[in-house]
């Protein structure tokens, strides 16, 4: 159907950083030269699109110009709200943004809707940013706590399955399942090993690649009243908001790194 490489950040568990990672994802492709399309299906939040409304705001205040997606719109379902006709509106409003753009990020709502289910389904590749904590491993999958044997997945991985099989039915394919580790620490911990090796455990049986995300850093949020993040360190610098270091550069390769696995490079 689309042309364009459609990447979901999903997770029906608030707080896992998706809007984040979404955010990132789409600097790093407009910075790496993609035309790339947005949809924000989070309609109570709407960080995403906040975010871009505040770099416009930004754009206007400083006189300047910086890189902006084409945002899609979802056209209202019956009666205004969500029903059976989910797919179909979002496959237009996809084949709209695909006749101008390389790459579509969508996030998604922290919880099941029937639109998030729908649009998972209508993936390349579902990203899904998890921290580094049991807390939201219970989002893919029931562990039991004093021996971390697997009972089975949870209804979000059913869901994802579900969704997988429907995209093989009708398309000969599966979209790709990458779990995100977010918010990693360099610090080295029993809690840290246990995740990688229940994770390690998971990849197997639910089918998908866990990667390493993004670090915990400053840099990623600090700068969302303006509409700015790592790919802007320039502006950043000369408006005095932010010293260049270090910490800038890794976080600079981490997010090519991502993008490139989001990509399938």
């Amino acid at each position: 159907m689309s042309k364009a490489r459609v990447i979901v950040v999903g997770n029906e568990k608030g707080g896992c950083g998706k809007s984040t990672v979404a955010v990132l994802l789409t600097l790093g492709a407009l910075e790496a030269g993609h035309r790339v399309g947005v949809l924000d299906l989070d309609v109570r939040q709407k960080s995403l699109s906040r975010f871009f409304e505040n770099r416009r705001a930004f754009m206007k205040r400083e006189n300047i110009k910086l890189s902006l997606p084409q945002e899609g719109r979802l056209a209202p379902g019956p009666f205004g709200g969500e029903g059976e006709d989910d797919e179909a509106r979002l496959a237009d409003t996809l084949e709209t943004l695909s006749g101008t753009c390389d790459v579509v990020v969508i996030d998604t709502p922290g919880s099941d809707t029937p639109l998030s289910r729908a649009v998972h389904g209508l993936a390349d590749v579902v990203l899904t940013p998890l921290n580094d904590s049991l807390v939201d491993l219970d989002v893919l999958a029931l562990i039991e706590g004093e021996t971390d044997t697997i009972l089975g997945p949870s209804h979000y991985a059913e869901s994802v399955w579900a969704r997988r099989k429907e995209k093989m039915l009708r398309d000969g394919a599966p979209f790709d399942w990458v779990v995100l580790r977010n918010r990693l620490t360099n610090i080295d911990s029993r809690n840290k090993r246990r995740m990688q090796g229940l994770l390690s455990d998971l990849e197997g049986r639910l089918g998908f690649r866990s990667v390493d995300g993004f670090a915990e850093r400053v840099i990623f949020r600090e700068f969302f009243s303006d509409g700015l993040s790592i790919t802007d360190l320039r502006i950043l610098s000369e408006k005095g908001k932010t010293n260049f270091s270090r910490s800038h550069l890794v976080a600079r390769q981490e997010l090519r790194t991502i993008l490139s696995r989001a990509l399938g490079k």
